[in-house]
């Protein structure tokens, strides 16, 4: 693979809170986007987080990839567009490009299988692969969440009766710093600040400085809470990263993709708990009789629990 771009399902790919992209049928722009700059950055990213950011949280549609520019230049990295020209052109360019390191986002008719095709509507694909003699071309299909190789013939046919002909190459803009967190540290200790006026102390803060982190925090959650008395807290980013602080042991520990969006999901359910019976150290109550709130709580619970053996052994 000339540029390794990860295969993204762009409608079940969870999102940093845990759920499903509410726009999952319309995310091909930016899953195969968010798929290209994690390729180029080797900086985790996630679909649903470039959704929201550019079309804000609850949007369902379909999305312009124009948009997305200043976005992807936060995080390093150009977009610029191929057009006018032949289908035949713009794949000359789109091979020379991809040989160079510089993926493509790529449009085809959502019908790319009829044969001819003839849909209006157009579906986006990341191009990664070239054959050796030039005549294949790879591309991350975000919609089927698999590599798919076909002749260049067969790309310029679908781009040429595509109602989106406009081609965008994206490259990695070298010697470019991505300033996501302030460091705001001060005599008590470390100390960050994201885009959005979020703020991490001491361990977590230290973690986002330290590796850079693109990803900014999820609104609405304190970095330092300590739901129902515990010994922890997590800290949700948007690109689905976990961060586990222990008190006790002042370790952070991390989780990442699917398995950390899946955790600060929870995390956010137990915070949501602890909201809904304020100081009293303790589990709200629940109405009896209500078995898919026993089932709920009994989960964040055991959560809480495994959340609290993390960060005590500091893993």
């Amino acid at each position: 693979m000339m540029v390794n771009v990860p295969v993204v399902n762009q409608r079940t790919q969870q999102g940093a809170d845990g759920r499903p992209p509410e726009d999952g049928n319309m995310d091909c722009v930016p899953a195969s986007l968010s798929a290209m700059v994690q390729a180029l950055t080797s900086c985790t990213q996630n679909a649903d987080a470039w959704h929201d950011a550019v079309y804000g949280q609850g949007y369902v549609g379909m999305q312009d990839p124009a948009r997305y520019v200043d976005y992807a230049g936060r995080l390093g990295v150009r977009m610029t567009t191929v057009w006018p020209g032949t289908p035949q052109e713009m794949l000359a360019r789109v091979v020379a490009d991809i040989r160079a390191g510089h993926p493509v986002l790529l449009s085809i008719p959502s019908d790319w299988l009829d044969e001819p095709p003839h849909s209006q509507y157009a579906h986006m694909v990341a191009g990664c692969d070239v054959s050796s003699d030039g005549g294949e071309l790879t591309c991350m299909n975000p919609w089927t969440a698999a590599y798919e190789t076909y002749t260049l013939a067969w790309w310029a046919e679908r781009l040429g009766c595509c109602s989106y002909k406009t081609v965008w190459v994206l490259e990695k803009v070298e010697g470019s710093q991505v300033d996501n967190w302030t460091d705001v540290s001060d005599a008590s200790g470390a100390g960050a600040k994201d885009q959005h006026g979020n703020e991490l102390r001491f361990g977590q803060a230290a973690y986002v400085l330290a590796n850079k982190s693109t990803a900014n925090a999820i609104e609405g959650v304190a970095a330092q809470a300590y739901p129902f008395g515990g010994d922890f807290s997590v800290t949700a980013l948007e690109d689905g990263t976990a961060l586990i602080y222990g008190k006790a042991s002042n370790v952070v520990s991390h989780v990442g993709g699917d398995a950390g969006a899946v955790v600060s999901g929870l995390y956010l359910a137990l915070v949501k708990l602890q909201q809904a019976d304020p100081g009293q150290g303790g589990n709200p109550p629940l109405p009896p009789g209500n078995d898919a709130a026993d089932v709920s709580l009994a989960a964040v619970r055991a959560l809480a629990a495994a959340l609290a053996e993390i960060a005590g052994a500091g893993k």
